[in-house]
């Protein structure tokens, strides 16, 4: 990541993966993982929905993992990637 983009997320409080419950499907985890790595929602969701049917039981794990673990996206980080 280039320096700008490591400034912004430090400013916004994003320097790790939160849920994005405000354009979640279901529990946020591709959304704030989108958000993290900047990515299009959709590919992270397409990337998890594919893995879940070639890795079921390990990509299921993993997302309802995040899901317990990761923490909801702080209020005042406002940069919206997509």
């Amino acid at each position: 990541m280039s320096d700008s983009t490591s400034n912004w997320r430090a400013k916004a409080g994003l320097d790790k993966v939160f849920l994005n419950r405000e354009h979640a499907c279901l529990f946020g985890v591709c959304s704030g993982v989108a958000d993290y790595f900047e990515m299009e929602r959709g590919i992270v969701r397409t990337c998890t929905v594919i893995g879940a049917i070639f890795f079921s039981n390990l990509t299921i794990a993993a997302y309802l993992i995040a899901w317990v673990l990761l923490e909801e996206k702080p209020k005042n980080s406002e940069k919206d990637v997509n």
